[in-house]
């Protein structure tokens, strides 16, 4: 076995892609709570000082001042909107973001399945593969042997050593696809 293929071999669903996601769901969630307690009406407070003079008409420069503390107590009522608008539109959000939630899991649990299947018939090839490489052996040394004797040509020599130099390379390159296979996964699954 390669090494790095056993690693990669665990079950994870939380990669960072579908960990923004889960928060983005969160969100909207939050702002879909915050718009459905829109039709509440917002409470206003206000204290100040406030100082009034006021002038007689028919006597000029006569006048008199009030000054003091003021309070002040407002509340907006909704009549006419009730926030639906909001939160029809923050549960659009809501049902959006759960949507790519789920699509993301179908999508990494389908890449993650088709990687996995990819990694274990990569290995059980390697290792089929590598059982028939000992026959490759018994070739070179068969190939030897009948061109001492004088039964085989120096082609058919060279042509076993190439059938062996072949297969050592495709047990490379199946390795090199397997660990490759193993990146891959490990990186959907959010490793490093």
């Amino acid at each position: 076995r390669p090494p790095g293929v056993a690693e990669a071999e665990r079950v994870a669903e939380d990669s960072p892609a579908l960990r923004s996601l889960r928060e983005l769901e969160a969100a909207a969630d939050l702002a879909r709570e915050a718009s459905a307690r829109a039709w509440i009406p917002e409470l206003i407070l206000g204290a100040g000082y406030k100082g009034v003079t006021t002038y007689d008409a028919a006597a000029i420069g006569t006048g008199s001042r009030a000054d003091g503390f003021t309070l002040m107590i407002g509340l907006s009522l909704p009549i006419f909107d009730s926030g639906s608008g909001l939160v029809a539109r923050d549960e659009a959000r809501v049902a959006g973001a759960r949507a790519s939630l789920d699509l993301g899991l179908l999508s990494a649990r389908a890449s993650e399945r088709g990687l996995v299947a990819r990694v274990r018939g990569l290995l059980v090839a390697l290792d089929a593969f590598e059982s028939d490489r000992a026959n490759a052996a018994d070739l070179v040394r068969i190939a030897t042997a009948a061109y001492e004797g004088g039964e085989a040509s120096l082609l058919e020599l060279l042509d076993a050593h190439r059938a062996v130099a072949d297969d050592a390379l495709l047990a490379i390159e199946l390795a090199f696809d397997a660990r490759l296979a193993a990146i891959e996964l490990q990186r959907l699954r959010g490793g490093e």
